[in-house]
């Protein structure tokens, strides 16, 4: 009786491992083959995609910190007022091109 429990479970973990492998394939194989159609779409149509369009907010500001102009003037910014450089980079409104931080990273990227 136990012997045969443990078949029959052992049976059901093989189902769902062979199952979940593949998935992962056929899934792996379609996302490749979509990312092949877009980019080949994308260069026959000389289509020009805006870098942060479809990304999320957070990151683009912590890719714009990342910024060496943007982080050097955080920098001088913290020195001249005395600040914890912690907190100089949420006092920093303006980035190196004299625009609002916020401002470089359109609305559209809350998605």
């Amino acid at each position: 009786m136990i012997e045969q429990t443990i078949k029959i479970i052992s049976a059901i973990i093989a189902m769902i491992l062979a199952y979940e492998i593949i998935r992962f394939i056929v899934k792996d194989t379609l996302m490749k083959r979509l990312y092949r159609s877009v980019r080949q779409y994308i260069a026959e149509y000389n289509i020009k995609l805006d870098k942060y369009k479809f990304m999320n907010k957070f990151i683009v500001k912590q890719e714009l910190m990342n910024d060496d102009d943007i982080h050097n003037a955080i920098l001088v910014h913290a020195r001249e007022n005395g600040m914890n450089i912690r907190h100089g980079g949420d006092e920093i409104p303006y980035n190196h091109t004299g625009t609002a931080r916020d401002s470089v990273v359109p609305e559209t990227c809350d998605r």
